[in-house]
């Protein structure tokens, strides 16, 4: 994709933020940029509800622009949610984010892009679409976790911009995380400390090595399910729960970059970059002993081996394999889950505890989802 930017008009801002729906102007121009797994998921699960969306919505939701690595669509008109990949497959212009950017400058409507790619090149546009007044909706954690000075630009594009930046399922998927914590900053509250296990993968993953299953196994059939990222090696590595952590801390008002995260890898599986992604889950077996053999070492300590993320305030960032008894909480939880325990001075002699699914691309989408139905409803 090209990661073209477009110069910006001092008077666009203002002229896009007072495009947003009124009562007479009923339309959103919504653009999805990666349909995969979770956008293709997302687009089923809008054609499924969009009757009753029509009604019960205050504006209308018009699927207008789709790019994808492959293709890309500016529809003059909306596109069917219901046939959006044969009307995708049969477009003859390639990605460009240049030119998706000047499709969406010209539209008289309010736009709200959803970012469901993985891409690195793609949330470097974040900060460009809130400028232009944009809601921006994703699943992309490159952005929200990036150094702090291109996160401070983030939040004042934002805010200049007019437009809202909804990232709930970069964390927990569908799981009411990032909105709670915002909750609980705004009306006053102090988060202390965050922990829990952050990475549905993960919980997944550990859950099935300790009943017996063979590590390349499991890996190889979470990633053919769309349970891991796109390169499970950065499931592996620990840096994807790491980003989801930066991303909770900077939500509880937590002052934290990446590299303040002391982390250590899920799996020692060394520095295997240089493989392709196919390539390293075809000789993945090579791993299975010595990762089999940390969790029966948690086993004979009559305890079990989880992939916990902690964060407290004043900085104190860390992601660990951690051995917990087995009447522990997170070890007790279901495989795919995550657990996250919140501790403020609210909520300090009983923290809050969210669980539930986090991975998977229903739960994701459903995330993504009911961010855009409370923008058609705003």
């Amino acid at each position: 994709m090209s990661n073209a930017n477009l110069s910006i008009d001092a008077g666009l801002n203002a002229k896009r933020v007072a495009r947003w729906p009124s009562p007479k102007q009923k339309a959103i121009c919504v653009a999805i940029v990666g349909p995969g797994g979770v956008g293709s998921t997302l687009l089923e699960q809008w054609h499924h509800i969009q009757p009753q969306l029509m009604m019960r919505s205050t504006a209308r939701l018009d699927l207008r622009a789709l790019c994808n690595s492959s293709h890309m669509l500016l529809a003059a008109k909306p596109i069917d949610v219901a046939a959006w990949q044969q009307a995708l497959a049969h477009s003859t212009s390639e990605p460009n984010l240049g030119d998706l950017n000047l499709f969406l400058r010209h539209q008289d409507d309010a736009v709200v892009v959803i970012d469901v790619s993985a891409s690195e090149s793609v949330s470097k546009q974040h900060a460009h679409w809130l400028r232009c007044g944009y809601t921006v909706l994703t699943a992309n954690k490159y952005a929200a976790a990036s150094a702090s000075h291109h996160y401070a630009a983030l939040r004042h594009a934002e805010a200049v911009g007019g437009g809202r930046y909804l990232c709930e399922t970069t964390v927990g998927a569908g799981l009411p995380l990032i909105g709670l914590i915002s909750d609980l900053v705004r009306t006053g509250d102090e988060v202390l400390k965050i922990e829990g296990i952050l990475s549905g993968t993960l919980s997944h993953l550990l859950a099935r090595l300790e009943v017996g299953e063979a590590f390349a196994d499991v890996l190889r059939d979470l990633h053919s399910c769309g349970y891991t990222e796109p390169d499970p090696r950065h499931d592996l590595s620990g840096l994807d729960v790491a980003r989801k952590l930066v991303i909770l801390g900077r939500t509880a008002d937590i002052k934290v970059d990446l590299d303040d995260v002391s982390l250590t890898s899920c799996a020692p599986i060394g520095d295997q970059s240089t493989e392709s992604v196919v390539t390293f889950l075809e000789r993945c077996d090579q791993y299975n002993q010595v990762i089999g053999a940390q969790v029966s070492a948690a086993r004979r300590r009559n305890s079990v081996l989880r992939y916990v993320a902690t964060i407290e305030r004043g900085g104190r960032a860390v992601v660990a394999p951690t051995v917990l008894a087995h009447d522990h909480p997170m070890a007790r939880l279901p495989a795919g889950d995550n657990l996250i325990r919140i501790t403020t001075k609210r909520y300090q002699s009983s923290p809050l505890v969210i669980q539930g699914a986090g991975a998977g691309r229903e739960v994701t989408a459903a995330g993504l989802l009911a961010d855009l139905i409370r923008c058609a409803s705003r």
